[in-house]
């Protein structure tokens, strides 16, 4: 199983520079123009293990919604491809907008509404996702299995997530 974290370069401001210091692993879901002009608030997929720097830094950071943690057995490029097709969503009125899913105040609210279906396809290789919730202090884990959304509530203790995880 390989761990990752969806960031989001625009709720963190400068932290991102930190983040690509602690972790070499990671890349922009946007490409070509759109990865050069909105590089400052892209979302990034990081890849990395427990208890490594990189872990240990968002940890000592969490509860300022800056992404969403998830578990794969696919490789990185997989889950990169995978979710580069949800970056784009259209408009009952035909307008494309960014959908911004790798925010989790944003995540928290979606994964609910999803049918069966939906639910299956955005999942994808995902196996779960972890999704901050600061205001409850709970992380909350959400699974699907064949099209329905089972959603673990956990105690804001990293150390139940790690056992989970492992």
């Amino acid at each position: 199983m390989a761990k990752f974290h969806l960031l989001d370069a625009a709720r963190m401001g400068f932290s991102m520079d930190s983040a690509k210091l602690r972790n070499s692993r990671c890349d922009s879901l946007y490409r070509g123009r759109s990865e050069e002009e909105y590089a400052a608030i892209a979302p990034y997929l990081f890849q990395y293990d427990l208890e490594d720097d990189f872990d240990l830094w968002l940890r000592e950071n969490a509860g300022q919604s800056w992404g969403i943690g998830l578990v794969a057995n696919e490789p990185m490029e997989v889950v990169h491809k995978h979710f580069r097709k949800f970056l784009l969503v259209q408009a009952e009125d035909g307008q494309e907008l960014y959908f911004r899913f790798y925010d989790p105040r944003v995540l928290r609210v979606f994964l609910p509404t999803c049918d069966p279906e939906q639910l299956k396809e955005f999942f994808g290789p995902v196996l779960e996702f972890h999704i901050e919730d600061p205001i409850n202090q709970h992380m909350l884990v959400c699974r699907q299995n064949d099209g329905f959304l089972k959603v673990e509530k956990y105690p804001w203790n990293f150390s139940e997530l790690n056992n989970l995880m492992n």
